[in-house]
């Protein structure tokens, strides 16, 4: 009996996911707790494994969007046949990296199912404009594949060479078209009758539209008014130099959320300067006798970490969550650290922050910024921060303004420790100074207010032991 493999919930946030990679073939045997294919969601990067002994049936491409619990495929035991009813109906029209058609999730029994289909049949019928379901698959179960899709533009196409007319000349052509190529041509004022059409049947394709295009001394179409459509011709020189990198996975959900921060939150950014020798003289005291390893190590984060978390317990209305009916002041401080990775900036988040330690702090900090760099940190752990500390010092930046991470009301960036004369006991002295710029939601927390908070945390970078209760 087929078994379906579907995209699994990773977390109590996750809504769908990326499957970013196969890891074994279509047709391929699997065993049970094999890992079959990577999932990419907004928050972390992990395996999923396959839940029976089998033949791997890939139902979708990799680079496809999938809901939670949709279907990606089916393991099937040697020799089976896919079940002609109770399959998987479509839910609707999922886009992925490629923007192939993807099935959906819900069960309909008796219900007819979408045709089964190889990825690459689904995306060769849909280069050449092919109806797959008029195709007749010869693979195993019935099993639509590329030669089957590639065999059945073939076939039509000679059908309308035969059908031209006698004695060499061929009979007036009649003008068939795809609904986007026609949309096309009708903005740039193409004459479709001088297109020569590629597609089943001397169909007019959207490739062929922008072919005609790029000869503009034969479509006769001023080349300005193809740009103004939103339609590039092709030059001489061919396409643009360089790579296009599309918004996807991790990144575009990154991309969104930012945006989203920006135009949906009144940001005011306060900036200071703090003298931060003490805490340069904590940090070298906690980690006396550590060694080198940056694993074991306490770092400047930690320290803040615990400060933030002392200064939110003092002033509540910066731990807070917007709501769409108001502000929810939280009764628990979980203090998220932006942490870079290879997949895009991940926050990290530190439960309880202001109950523990600063090593436990910093033994917490280090295990899930090397598994959020390493892809295996699971989505529960980067969610469900109160306010977030973002530091770009380690990369010489001094002072920035950094963008608030919803719904969260407020975020604190910190720049580079260096040496600069500052008011030291009524002299000037060369200190440790270090910037900080808080980023605050105007409408829900007024100027003053946030400066005080601003002014605890300078406070207690100041003097340390304050927090510590030396």
């Amino acid at each position: 009996m087929a078994v379906e493999v579907t995209m699994p919930k990773l977390g109590l946030t996750m809504s769908e996911g990326l499957l970013a990679r196969w890891l074994v073939g279509d047709g391929e045997h699997v065993t049970k707790g094999q890992p079959i294919f990577e999932i990419e969601t907004d928050k972390a990067c992990v395996e999923a494994e396959a839940v029976a002994d089998g033949v791997l049936w890939m139902a979708v491409e990799a680079g496809s969007v999938i809901p939670v619990m949709g279907l990606v495929g089916y393991i099937l035991a040697p020799g089976e046949k896919m079940p002609e009813t109770g399959l998987l109906a479509s839910q609707g029209e999922l886009t992925g990296a490629g923007g192939a058609e993807k099935a959906g999730t819900r069960r309909v029994e008796g219900q007819p199912s979408r045709p089964l289909a190889s990825p690459g049949a689904r995306r060769r019928a849909q280069e050449l404009e092919v109806d797959i379901s008029q195709v007749t698959g010869a693979g195993e179960g019935g099993r639509v594949t590329l030669a089957d899709v590639k065999a059945f533009a073939a076939v039509a196409q000679t059908a309308v060479d035969a059908s031209q007319g006698t004695q060499g000349q061929p009979a007036a052509r009649e003008l068939r078209a795809s609904p986007l190529a026609k949309r096309m041509a009708r903005e740039v004022g193409l004459d479709l009758a001088a297109v020569q059409g590629t597609g089943p049947g001397g169909r007019i394709t959207r490739q062929d539209v922008e072919l005609a295009l790029a000869e503009p001394e034969q479509s006769g179409v001023d080349l300005v008014s193809v740009s103004g459509a939103g339609i590039s011709p092709t030059s001489d020189e061919g396409p643009p130099e360089g790579d296009l990198v599309p918004l996807s996975g991790v990144r575009a959900v990154i991309a969104e959320r930012m945006l989203a921060s920006a135009q949906g939150t009144a940001a005011v950014t306060l900036t200071t300067t703090v003298d931060a020798t003490d805490l340069v003289a904590l940090r070298d005291r906690l980690n006396e006798g550590l060694g080198e390893e940056p694993s074991v190590r306490v770092s400047y984060n930690d320290i803040l970490i615990k400060i933030l978390a002392a200064a939110l317990k003092e002033f509540p209305y910066m731990n807070a969550h917007q709501e769409e009916d108001g502000v929810r002041l939280l009764p628990y401080v979980h203090v998220g650290l932006a942490v870079d990775t290879e997949r895009g900036l991940l926050v990290v988040v530190v439960r309880d922050a202001d109950q523990k330690s600063i090593p436990d702090i910093s033994h917490e900090t280090n295990d899930k910024a090397q598994q959020a760099m390493a892809g295996t940190i699971t989505p529960d752990e980067l969610s469900g921060g109160t306010f977030t500390l973002t530091n770009l010092g380690a990369f010489g930046v001094e002072a920035f303004t950094p963008i608030i991470n919803p719904p969260e009301v407020a975020v604190l960036g910190v720049g580079r420790i260096q040496p600069a004369p500052m008011v030291y006991q009524g002299g000037i002295a060369l200190r440790q100074s270090m910037a900080l710029s808080l980023t605050f939601d105007h409408r829900l927390i007024d100027g003053a207010p946030a400066a005080r908070f601003l002014a605890r945390v300078q406070e207690l970078i100041e003097k340390p032991h304050m927090m510590l209760g030396e």
